[in-house]
């Protein structure tokens, strides 16, 4: 086994519905950077951006930690370095956790939209990107409220029907749509809606890969997630799982940190 110290660089081909024949637009796929306390990969991230010089940069949720970095400090360091391209961003449970608690003292959403991001909070924006239309959908669940130990806590709900999906975000709209949401357990419910290209994070590849059998554990303390790292598909849906930028509270064993580049492709006829 071996202890993770260096970011691994992933590339996909997606075709895309809606764009041009012969069409070719590259996206850089970051998540879960979380804090610099648990070690900081941003330089190899910065290097291999800059490298490929990517058409949009997307962060799909928790880019910062609810319990280290509640300002974003350590993410806005990482994103002043970023190149000068669009950058849609979605947010996950941490930062959801900590707009519950601080409320209008938080400003973290006002700072990223400062910088020029799009933060998409169930909310969707179109960009223009090598001449060809992509609509971009961020999506995060409710959280579930529950006691343990005497404490309250709270974990994204694993279980949301397609047509909530629909009553959060509206119908998906025809043509090439890029749906971030940060919890990968809903892939079902993501094909249904009508995504053809989903991105998300949240597992952390299951902190430790287990040979010929994957990620160990999810944030929700479930072993053995379905959705750890790499390309799933649902009919004509394909979901994107980053392992995350950030080296969680325990090593990362047979578990780089990563940062993908997706190429979307126009598709024949």
């Amino acid at each position: 086994m071996i202890l993770q110290r260096n970011i691994q660089i992933k590339e996909y081909t997606v075709p895309m519905p809606g764009l041009d024949s012969g069409s070719r637009i590259t996206l850089c796929h970051i998540s879960d950077v979380h804090s610099d306390a648990f070690g900081d990969y941003s330089a190899q991230a910065v290097e291999a951006v800059a490298c490929r010089n990517p058409d949009a940069i997307l962060f799909t949720g928790d880019m910062i930690d609810c319990r280290r970095d509640e300002d974003g400090a350590f993410f806005f360091r990482l994103l002043d370095r970023l190149p000068e391209v669009p950058v849609v961003a979605s947010p996950g449970n941490h930062e959801k956790r900590i707009e519950r608690a601080w409320g209008t003292r938080w400003h973290f959403v006002d700072d990223c939209k400062a910088r020029g991001m799009q933060y998409l909070d169930n909310d969707h924006v179109r960009l223009t990107l090598q001449g060809q239309k992509v609509d971009f959908y961020g999506y995060i669940q409710p959280f579930k409220i529950f006691t343990k130990r005497g404490k309250k806590r709270a974990r994204l709900v694993q279980e949301i029907a397609p047509e909530e999906i629909t009553a959060t975000l509206g119908a998906c709209p025809q043509g090439a749509v890029v749906l971030l949401a940060h919890d990968p357990v809903l892939l079902d419910s993501y094909a249904a809606w009508g995504a053809p290209l989903v991105l998300s994070g949240h597992i952390h590849g299951g902190v430790v890969k287990v040979p010929g059998i994957g990620g160990l554990l999810s944030p929700a303390r479930k072993f053995f997630p379905p959705y750890d790292d790499g390309m799933y598909e649902r009919g004509r849906t394909k979901m994107i799982v980053s392992r995350g930028l950030c080296a969680p509270m325990f090593p990362r064993i047979n578990n780089a940190p990563d940062v993908a580049f997706i190429t979307l492709t126009g598709e024949e006829g």
